[in-house]
Order: C-alpha cells, then structure tokens, then sequence
C-alpha cells in the first residue's frame, strides 16, 4: 500500500569533510533537522542532488541510514536505489527496507541505451526486491531515454507497489499529460524546480526539489499559498524564487545547490570532483538572487 506524499521534498545534498574524502554525517543530521524545521514534508536523499554517482555503495547505504535516524519519523523518506548494475539496485532497495525509509525512488540504468522492454524488467525486479512503494524516476537529460506517460502507466498497472512517477523532464506537456490522463494509475511527483508552480497549478501536490536545500521555507510558503488560493502571495513569491531555481539549473545543479545551502546556513561542503564548485563570482550572483528571494539575509555570509 502506498503511503501519501503530498508537499514539498527536498532532494537532499551530501554533505562531505573539507577534504571531500567522507560524507559529514554531523552537516548530514544538522540539514535533515534544518529543512524539516522549515516545513518540509518529505526528504529524498542520495539522489541527482545528493551526487550518487560519486558515492560509493557503503556510502549511498550509510546516507540512508543517517536520515533516517535523524528525521526519526516525523516526515517520509525515500531512498534513491538507482544504479548502471540491476544488482546493485536490488541490493539498496533491499536495504532500503531494512533501515526503514518509506519508499523507493529508481533512475533507470543509464549510460549503455536500454529498451522498453529491458526498462520494463528493471523495474519489475525492483518491485520484488522489497514491499515498499517505488518511484520510477524518469530524467532523460541523464538516462538518455524518456518514459513516455502512456509507457510509464503501463508499468504502474503491471506492477502493484509502482505507485509513483518522478518526472524531471522539464516538459510542462508531459506533467500534464500524466496528471491528466493517468492520475488513477500513478502519483506524479515533479522534480524540476523552475516548473513547480505551473505544476502545481495544474494539480500535482507533491514536488521534490533540490532547491529546497537553499530556500526550503520559502518552497513551503509557496505551496502553502497555491493550496490557500493566495494568488498575491503566489505571484510575490514566485518571480525571485524562479530566478533562483533557474540559475541552480543554469550553473550546474550540484555546485549550485552545495554554494546555495552552505549560504543558507547548511554547511555542505564542496561537490566531489568531477563537479566543480562555484566560482566566487557565481556564489556572490547566487547570494544575490537568494537575498531577492527571501532566502537569505542581506548581512549574511559564508
């Protein structure tokens, strides 16, 4: 049985030492507790946003673990188990289970080009690897193969614990068209920040973002405004926090969001190579648009 997720989740950050050797499980527990702090309702760690692919799996595991101790039930989490290895995946969806998240998010094996077919499979063996929920994460741009809707319910009705898309397309057309057409198929959770509201206009509740690692109470004052019908205060918030969101996309995600949370107050740590982090005059143009925002004060610095 699917559990409700509704709000907005944050695609976590892995914080990492100064060295970039060890994931900074004190800076780990410290942004779980800041961001539930701020309203959020759900955390996503070890995914795009958490640099999975520059973790090792010991690592991926002990993320997991860390959030799940520290949020200690007070909002859901949902792991990431995405891998290029079928094995790997069904190894982390298992421990998943194990260490108590509440859902399974998977990006389909990327890199070599898949069929439908061999999609399909990957998933199925996913759902039998636990009994929890499972997202299907779609992110094209990174998979190189996008799951179209009418493919994407196909897989829900075939598998009873798919119960979620992820969809990172950026494609407004292709939210609108699961929302639409197959809503009693699937929940559509949209994962691209600068289309959250015209998503959640059209009806999808639940965003995960990584945004919301830098401006996480203002994600939620949002949310809260769209679901109030505070059309001024939508229109208020909306305009700087899209800029925000669109430079995070524009200057790589991962930089961006580790400069963007470390301003905001979550000591993050660098990105591991091979991302590079944000050069000082990008990070002074982001505390700008932050300070736009709301997110941030003007007299704060990091």
């Amino acid at each position: 049985m699917a559990i409700e997720l509704r709000g907005v989740m944050s695609a976590m950050c892995t914080p990492f030492t100064a060295d970039g050797r060890e994931v900074d499980e004190g800076a780990l527990r410290d942004l779980v507790d800041g961001t539930i702090d701020a309203g959020v309702s759900g955390l996503v760690p070890g995914g795009s946003s958490g640099e999975f692919t520059s973790l090792d799996v010991e690592e991926r595991r002990r993320v997991l673990e860390v959030v799940v101790d520290q949020s200690a039930g007070r909002v859901p989490v949902v792991a990431h188990a995405g891998s290029t290895s079928t094995r790997q995946a069904l190894e982390l969806a298992r421990h998943a289970e194990r260490a108590g998240a509440d859902v399974v998010l998977a990006v389909q094996p990327y890199y070599a080009p898949l069929s439908l077919d061999e999609v399909r499979r990957y998933f199925s063996e996913l759902a039998g690897a636990s009994a929890l929920p499972l997202v299907a994460y779609n992110f094209p741009a990174c998979t190189g193969l996008n799951l179209e809707p009418d493919f994407l319910a196909s897989l829900a009705r075939e598998i009873e614990t798919l119960a979620y898309v992820k969809d990172t397309t950026g494609d407004l057309a292709q939210v609108f068209r699961l929302l639409d057409e197959h809503s009693a198929d699937v929940t559509v959770l949209n994962g691209w920040d600068s289309i959250a509201l015209p998503a959640l206009r059209l009806g999808d509740r639940v965003q995960i973002l990584g945004s919301a690692n830098v401006m996480p109470r203002r994600w939620v004052e949002l949310f809260e405004a769209v679901e109030a019908g505070r059309s001024d205060d939508v229109e208020a918030l909306w305009s700087p926090m899209l800029a925000v969101a669109r430079f995070v996309i524009a200057e790589g995600f991962v930089a961006s969001l580790k400069a963007g949370a470390s301003l905001a107050g979550f000591p993050v740590g660098e990105p591991r190579a091979p991302f590079n982090p944000l050069s000082p005059a990008k990070r002074e143009e982001l505390r700008a648009l932050m300070v736009e925002a709301g997110a941030l004060e003007q007299a704060v610095g990091v």
